[in-house]
C-alpha cells in the first residue's frame, strides 16, 4: 500500500520549477490553501486504473512511472514514461475518469493533490487554473512530439532517440536508472523484444553503451549518432 509521508512544503519544494506549480508566483503559493501530501509508492504499485473515477493528481519528486492504455485486443500499450517533475492524473480537471493506468516502475515519491481541492482553487483564481493548464499542455506536447519523431524513424533510430533523451533527462554522473524490461521498452517504442535486445547487445559489444543493475550509460553519444547516420 502507498504510504503517506508528510504534508508537502510546496513553497520551498526543490522541484517546484518543473512541477505543476512552476508558473505560480510566491503570492500564489502562499495563497494555495489546500493539503498537498508527499507519498511513497513501491515498484509495481498502481496509482489508479484506466476508467477509474478521477480523485487525485500527482507530481513526481523521484522515481519512474509508466502510463498504460488497454487496447481492444486485450493487450496493453505504454503511452508515456514519466520521471522527476512530470505530472499525471490532471485529466480530472476536464473529465470524470482516468484515461490510462498509472504504475510505479520503481520506488516513487510523489506529491498528491486531491482534485476537488484543486478545482476549488482554480475556480477562485482563474490565473492559477491557466497556469496549471499551461503546464499540462506542455507535458502533452512533449509526448506528442516524441511520438511523431519515433513514428517516422527506423528501429535503431527509435531506440537511440529514446535512450539518448532518457540519459540526458534522468542521468546522474553519466548513469541513468532504466527500470524497464526489454518487453516494456519494445512496447513503448513499437518494436519487438527481439529487435530491442539485439540492438542493445550490439551497442554494448561496440562500446557505445554500458548496463548494470538496472542502469545504463552511454559511453559516447557522438559515436552512437555517427553510427546511426551511417545506417540511414
Amino acid at each position: 500500500m502507498p504510504k503517506k509521508e508528510a504534508v508537502s512544503d510546496c513553497l520551498n519544494c526543490p522541484i517546484r520549477s518543473v512541477s505543476i506549480f512552476s508558473g505560480f508566483s510566491q503570492q500564489d503559493m502562499q495563497n494555495l490553501d489546500i493539503p498537498v501530501f508527499t507519498m511513497r509508492f513501491e515498484a509495481g504499485e498502481v496509482f489508479y486504473q484506466e476508467n477509474d473515477s478521477t480523485f487525485a493528481a500527482y507530481t513526481i519528486k523521484s522515481g519512474v512511472v509508466k502510463l498504460v492504455k488497454e487496447l481492444k485486443n486485450g493487450k496493453s500499450q505504454i503511452v508515456r514514461l514519466l520521471t522527476t517533475g512530470d505530472i499525471f492524473g490532471f485529466e480530472g480537471l476536464m473529465d470524470t475518469h482516468y484515461h490510462h493506468t498509472a504504475v510505479a516502475l520503481n520506488e516513487a515519491h510523489v506529491c498528491r493533490l486531491k482534485l476537488p481541492d484543486l478545482i476549488s482553487v482554480c475556480r477562485a483564481s482563474p490565473h492559477v487554473h491557466e497556469a496549471i493548464l499551461h503546464r499540462w499542455a506542455q507535458a502533452l506536447k512533449q509526448t506528442e512530439d516524441l511520438l511523431i519523431e519515433l513514428g517516422t524513424k527506423k528501429a535503431h533510430e527509435r531506440l537511440a532517440t529514446f535512450v539518448i533523451n532518457w540519459c540526458q533527462h534522468s542521468g546522474i554522473n553519466g548513469w541513468a536508472q532504466l527500470p524497464l524490461t526489454r518487453q516494456e521498452l519494445a512496447e513503448l517504442l513499437g518494436l519487438t523484444v527481439e529487435t530491442v535486445s539485439r540492438i542493445m547487445a550490439e551497442w554494448k559489444r561496440n562500446g557505445f553503451m554500458e548496463e548494470k543493475q538496472g542502469a545504463i550509460r552511454l559511453s559516447d553519444e557522438t559515436d552512437l549518432t555517427r553510427l546511426l547516420d551511417k545506417m540511414t
